[in-house]
């Protein structure tokens, strides 16, 4: 397998620094989750009755 040369690439490393202040994105995944529980508790509340129905046929 050949070795990939990132330079020829263009990519550079980052220094320490660089990756401190870097954010890979964490906080926008953690309120799109929070989003989806919130939103998936709303329609269990709304559809209480036919998800507890559900549930119980499941089981």
């Amino acid at each position: 397998m050949k070795n990939l040369e990132l330079n020829a690439c263009g990519i550079q490393e980052m220094d320490t620094l660089e990756m401190k202040q870097t954010d890979g994105g964490l906080v926008f995944w953690a309120v799109v989750g929070a989003g989806l529980l919130v939103a998936a508790g709303a329609a269990i509340i709304n559809d209480w009755d036919d998800f507890k129905d559900g549930f119980a046929s499941a089981f």
